[in-house]
C-alpha cells in the first residue's frame, strides 16, 4: 500500500514538472522575435501623431555588409524597462545607396501574458537582407528608431545611428549567363530597320525590341533558331529618324534575370536627306553663335559691375527653426530673405521648399540638403513670450515642419560633434540682442554663434569668406532685417 502510494506521489510531482517546465519555455524571452517587411514610405505613420506613452531608445545597432554574398546583417537591442510595454515597432533604414526601409513588429507583443521578462536587461534581434546590389569601398549608413515616437522636442536622441565602409571583395559570384559577341548591326531603309547579329550557345530563343527614350515601338519574339549563327530580323517603323535602340534579350533557363544578358545596340539613321543634314548643322551653328554671345555679354556685365573684386561662388544656406509663434516666424523669414538678397547666397528654408519636402519626406529632405549646404544656421527661439505688437505679413505663418526639422538637425551636429571641420558648418543664430545670458541647446554649445542685428556684418563676411565688403552691398542685404 505504501509502495502503491509513493508511486502515485511520484507520477503527481512529474506531472507537475512537466507542466512548469512547458510554461518557462513558453514564457522564454526567446519567444519574442521581430517581423520586419520592406515599406515605401519615406517615414512611419506614427510621426504625425503625438503619443501619450512611449518606449526607451534603441539600446545599441550595428550594421554589416556582405560584399561576396550581397547581403547586409542589421542587428539591435532593446531595454527591458518599465517603458517596454509601450514598444509597438521599431522603424530600420538604410540609407544611400541602397535606400531600404523596414518596420519590424515584435511577435508576440510585450503586453501579452506569454512575456515573461524578469531578470532580463536586454533582448536581440537581427534582419537579413539578401540579394542587394552592394559596392566595394562604399560607407552603408543604417539608422533605428523605435516606435511610437517621443515628442516631437527631443526625437533625434531617441535615432541610433550605425556606419560599415566595405573593403573589398575578390571573390565574386559567377554571373547568371556569360556574355557573348552579338555583334549587332543596324540599317534603316523604306521605314523599315534591319537587324543583323550572333546568336549564343545558351539559348535559341530572343525578343527583339525597337524603343525610344521612353516606349517599345516595335518588338518580335524569334523561336528555335540555330545556336552560334548569323541572324536577320526586320522590324517596321513609320516616322521620322531619332535616337533608337535594339534590345535583344535571350531566353535562357534557370536565369532570375532576363536582362542579365541583354544586348543593347543604337540604330544610325542612314537614310537622311541632305536638306535635313544641312537645317541640323546650320540650328546647331547659331545655337552655339548665341551661347557664345551670351557668354560674352554676361562677362561684360560681370565685370562693369564687379569694381575690380574678386568674383565669387553661390553659397549654399540652410536655415533651421523651431515652431514659436507668427512673430517668431516673421522674424526668421526676414532674415531668410536678407540673405537671399545679397545675390551670392542660396537660402534653402522648409516654407520655400514645401513640394520637394512632401515629395521627399522630413528625414530624406534634411539629409539632402544638409548635405548640399555649405553652412547650416540653427535660429534659437525666443527667450521670453513676445507680446509687442507687430504686423505679421499673413504668408509668414507658423510652419508645421519646423519642430521636426530642427530636433533632426540637431542630431546631425550630434554625429559631427567628434570631427571639428565638420562641426564649423554648423552656426547658431540669435535674433534677441540683450545683456541676458543665452540658454544654448547642449548640441550647439560647440558651434560659432551671432547675435542680429549687431552680428549682421560679420554673418555675411563669414558666409560669404569675404573680409572686405563693400557698403553697399551691406545694405543691400540687410536693409529689411529688423
Amino acid at each position: 500500500m505504501s509502495s502503491d502510494l509513493l508511486l502515485s506521489m511520484r507520477t503527481i510531482v512529474g506531472f507537475i514538472l512537466l507542466i512548469h517546465l512547458t510554461t518557462s519555455k513558453s514564457n522564454s524571452p526567446s519567444n519574442v522575435v521581430a517581423e520586419c517587411n520592406q515599406t515605401w514610405n519615406h517615414a512611419p505613420s506614427d510621426f504625425i501623431r503625438e503619443h501619450t506613452f512611449n518606449p526607451s531608445p534603441l539600446h545599441s545597432l550595428s550594421l554589416k555588409v556582405n560584399e561576396c554574398e550581397n547581403s547586409l546583417s542589421i542587428n539591435w537591442s532593446v531595454n527591458i524597462d518599465g517603458s517596454i510595454q509601450s514598444l509597438e515597432r521599431t522603424w530600420i533604414k538604410v540609407l544611400d545607396p541602397l535606400d531600404l526601409k523596414y518596420i519590424c513588429k515584435y511577435q508576440p507583443p510585450f503586453t501579452s501574458e506569454q512575456n515573461n521578462l524578469t531578470g532580463i536587461q536586454q533582448l536581440h534581434f537581427s534582419l537579413t537582407v539578401e540579394n542587394v546590389s552592394v559596392d566595394p569601398e562604399t560607407e552603408y549608413n543604417v539608422l533605428g528608431y523605435n516606435l511610437p515616437p517621443p515628442p516631437s522636442e527631443s526625437p533625434g536622441d531617441y535615432m541610433k545611428r550605425s556606419v560599415y565602409e566595405t573593403q573589398g571583395c575578390e571573390i565574386r559570384k559567377k554571373p547568371l549567363c556569360d556574355p557573348w559577341d552579338a555583334n549587332v548591326s543596324s540599317i534603316l531603309y523604306d521605314e523599315k530597320i534591319a537587324v543583323k547579329f550572333f546568336t549564343t550557345s545558351m539559348t535559341d530563343r530572343y525578343l527583339v525590341e525597337l524603343r525610344d527614350e521612353t516606349d517599345i515601338l516595335n518588338s518580335t519574339l524569334i523561336k528555335e533558331v540555330g545556336k552560334e549563327e548569323k541572324l536577320k530580323v526586320e522590324l517596321t517603323y513609320s516616322g521620322t529618324c531619332k535616337d533608337f535602340m535594339i534590345w535583344i534579350i535571350p531566353f535562357i533557363e534557370n536565369c532570375e534575370d532576363l536582362h542579365c544578358c541583354t544586348v543593347k545596340h543604337e540604330v544610325k539613321c542612314t537614310n537622311s536627306s541632305g536638306l535635313a543634314v544641312a537645317v541640323a548643322v546650320g540650328c546647331v551653328l547659331v545655337f552655339l553663335l548665341v551661347v557664345f554671345v551670351c557668354y560674352f555679354m554676361r562677362r561684360m556685365f560681370v565685370w562693369g559691375h564687379s569694381s575690380g573684386s574678386e568674383l565669387t561662388t553661390c553659397v549654399q544656406v540652410l536655415v533651421v527653426y523651431p515652431a514659436v509663434d507668427g512673430v517668431f516666424q516673421h522674424k526668421v523669414m526676414l532674415l531668410a530673405e536678407s540673405l537671399q538678397s545679397c545675390g551670392d547666397i542660396r537660402v534653402v528654408i522648409d516654407t520655400w521648399d514645401r513640394g520637394s519636402l512632401s515629395e521627399q519626406g522630413l528625414i530624406r529632405w534634411l539629409h539632402t540638403e544638409a548635405e548640399l549646404a555649405d553652412k547650416i544656421l540653427f535660429v534659437l527661439p525666443p527667450q521670453h513670450p513676445l507680446t509687442e505688437d507687430i504686423k505679421v505679413n499673413p504668408h509668414h505663418t507658423v510652419s508645421a515642419s519646423a519642430s521636426s526639422l530642427f530636433a533632426l538637425a540637431l542630431n546631425l551636429v550630434t554625429s559631427s560633434a567628434h570631427d571639428p571641420h565638420k562641426l564649423d558648418k554648423f552656426w547658431v543664430i540669435d535674433l534677441e540682442q540683450n545683456e541676458e545670458k543665452r540658454k544654448v541647446p547642449v548640441e550647439l554649445r560647440g558651434c560659432g554663434m551671432f547675435v542680429l542685428p549687431r552680428d549682421q556684418q560679420k554673418l555675411h563676411q563669414k558666409i560669404s569668406n569675404r573680409t572686405n565688403l563693400q557698403r553697399s552691398l551691406r545694405i543691400r542685404c540687410f536693409n529689411n532685417f529688423p
